[in-house]
């Protein structure tokens, strides 16, 4: 299952919670990036993945309507 961690207003996606730290701690293995908008007062995120960006685009979603937001925005660029 998919991991997302939080680090102020930045968020790293990986494939599990050890994917993710790992991602975030040395910046390894990147596929995408981007930003994130969401909710009432229009917070913007910054994120990083390690997984595709469609993959991580569905995670991200869900994840702000699991908490009851909406995501307003969102930005993608693959990590070549």
């Amino acid at each position: 299952m998919a991991s997302i961690l939080k680090d102020g207003m930045a968020l790293t996606v990986g494939k599990n919670f050890v994917d993710a730290a790992c991602a975030q701690a040395k910046q390894l293995n990147l596929k995408s990036h981007g930003t994130l908008q969401v909710g009432t007062r229009r917070s913007l995120f910054t994120w990083q993945s390690t997984l595709d960006i469609s993959n991580s685009e569905h995670i991200l979603r869900q994840a702000a309507k699991d908490e009851g937001m909406h995501v307003s925005s969102f930005t993608s660029q693959a990590i070549a």
